[in-house]
């Protein structure tokens, strides 16, 4: 349902199944080998929809962004962040444990279904595209951007902060799109093009 490519092992991607899985990350080679098998320690596969990739600090991260909703009913989203693995190639594949960083946010202007989420490689600012499942003729689909220094921040927290304490982040609406029916986006690694499939 959502594929991220690796940073470190050249044709290999992360990808993630939909709805009703396992909340497990999956990293296939360019043959549809299976290189690697990531298992959350928390947090569970309400509607996941997307992956996306972005570095700090030196580190290169993984985003599972759970933000299926296509009655647009959920109170909130939330992004799982965690560290790419680094691993040697050989037979047999991987298998890792982790427990990600969990971000919560909702809408600036209610519910949406989203199955696409990217982040600038320039700015790290967090984007979510709207996919609307039917043509309407009152709106377009809407563009949300979460700030590159609000939610690295939570990136940032101690495990002093109690999990219940922190308060979801807010996807401010900045515009809308001309096209439905968004199911995935990506930006290209130097941050200059957006590539949204419809």
């Amino acid at each position: 349902s959502g594929l991220a490519a690796s940073f470190h092992i050249p044709g290999a991607f992360w990808t993630i199944n939909d709805s009703g899985n396992l909340a497990q990350v999956y990293c296939p080679n360019e043959r549809g080998r299976l290189l690697a098998t990531v298992e959350f320690q928390t947090g569970n596969n309400r509607d996941w929809e997307s992956m996306t990739r972005f570095s700090f600090k030196g580190q290169s991260y993984l985003v599972v962004a759970d933000v299926g909703d296509n009655f647009s009913r959920h109170s909130h989203c939330r992004c799982y962040l965690f560290p790419e693995p680094k691993f040697d190639l050989d037979d047999e594949p991987k298998q890792f444990s982790v427990s990600p960083i969990e971000i919560d946010f909702n809408y600036s202007d209610g519910a949406r279904d989203c199955e696409a989420v990217a982040i600038d490689p320039q700015t790290n600012d967090l984007w979510v595209f709207e996919k609307m499942l039917q043509l309407n003729l009152r709106r377009k689909p809407n563009v949300y951007r979460i700030p590159a220094d609000q939610w690295l921040a939570l990136l940032e927290e101690t495990d002093s902060k109690k999990e219940t304490d922190k308060k979801p982040l807010t996807a401010q609406r900045v515009g809308s799109m001309n096209h439905p029916f968004v199911s995935g986006g990506e930006f290209s690694p130097d941050g200059n093009h957006l590539i949204l499939r419809t």
